[in-house]
């Protein structure tokens, strides 16, 4: 699950300003991946490769847990939305 070499070229060619908006893109709850992926080319899984890459073990952490309460309750308003 480590970063590839084509990855990693790809992280650090983002300047510092891109780095910044992209990790506060990555932490809103407003914004979805495909806004992401649309401005700055990275998938779902990329997006998480770049978030463990640039924060910090603990602030990644709760990045993810943070990203997997939001998709879980995406799911379960679009479960509700269905079975109504």
């Amino acid at each position: 699950m480590g970063i590839s070499s084509k990855q990693l070229k790809l992280f650090k060619s983002f300047s510092p300003e891109a780095k910044k908006r992209l990790i506060k893109m990555g932490w809103s709850d407003k914004v979805s991946n495909k806004e992401i992926e649309k401005e700055f080319g990275l998938n779902a899984n990329q997006l998480e490769k770049y978030m463990r890459f640039e924060l910090s073990s603990g602030d990644f952490k709760r990045w993810m847990t943070r990203r997997h309460k939001k998709f879980n309750l995406k799911s379960k308003k679009a479960a509700n939305i269905k079975n109504s």
